[in-house]
């Protein structure tokens, strides 16, 4: 599993661990490739499976990575503070006024 790799480094630098960048953009199959930007989507269109699977995506890094004792922190990818960047985007990373972001909340209690 990816974590054990990451915990070892750790181990062996005697550091903790930050995830800088965790994202999933709001659509479906948003975990099987994470890395695909959702302007790459012209055709798809946002779906509330597609919401359902960010925020799962989203659940599933919180209940690995976020259980770690030697992750420190995780950073949130796209979730801007100023809102117009992703008011005219179908498709986005960030979990404002989605599931997902429902769900972060809940677990980042």
């Amino acid at each position: 599993m990816a974590l054990d790799r990451y915990e070892a480094i750790a181990v062996a630098v005697n550091r903790p661990l930050v995830i800088t960048e965790v994202g999933f953009g709001n659509r479906e199959g948003a975990a099987y490739r994470p890395w695909e930007w959702p302007e790459d989507l012209s055709l798809a269109t946002p779906t509330l499976e597609g919401e359902r699977q960010q925020a799962l995506a989203y659940k599933a890094i919180i209940n690995t990575f976020g259980q770690s004792e030697r992750v420190n922190a995780m950073y949130w990818w796209r979730w801007f503070t100023d809102t117009y960047f992703e008011s005219f985007l179908l498709f986005t990373f960030s979990p404002r006024n989605k599931l997902a972001e429902q769900m972060l909340r809940s677990a980042c209690r």
